[in-house]
């Protein structure tokens, strides 16, 4: 007796998840984001420098948001540069409460809203939901 091979039946390709692009530096931390973009149904898309961030921001140009870890800037003029290359898409930070230089640049430089780390990570979803531009 042959076993039976049943129909083969194509699975759906996947639709391609918005990407949302993540610049920061915490292991940890990116999980907890990259596991919450996920269940809210985006794509996260690490960057690692501004110029990277830069580079992503022109190939993902339907990119929802930007995610800024204030630890991980270490030029605060080259982010400004890189995220006024794509202005229409919102970008939020978060940082330590102790990091006061850190959080003042990110209001400097025009971050759509800034965060303690705390704030972020108690309101995550939300705030991504908020802030985050509609898909299409």
């Amino acid at each position: 007796m042959t076993p039976s091979t049943g129909s083969l039946q194509p699975t759906p390709a996947e639709p391609t998840a918005t990407p949302v692009l993540v610049f920061n530096k915490d292991l940890f931390f990116g999980v907890t984001i990259t596991n919450t973009l996920k269940a809210l149904g985006y794509a996260s898309r690490p960057v690692r420098s501004a110029d990277s961030l830069k580079a992503t921001l022109v190939a993902h140009p339907e990119a929802a948001l930007v995610i800024v870890d204030i630890a991980a800037v270490d030029d605060w003029d080259a982010l400004k540069t890189a995220l006024s290359s794509a202005s229409e898409i919102p970008a939020i930070a978060f940082g330590s409460h102790t990091n006061v230089e850190g959080l003042r640049s990110a209001k400097r430089i025009g971050m759509t809203r800034v965060f303690s780390n705390g704030e972020f990570h108690r309101t995550m979803g939300d705030t991504i939901t908020r802030y985050a531009r509609p898909r299409n």
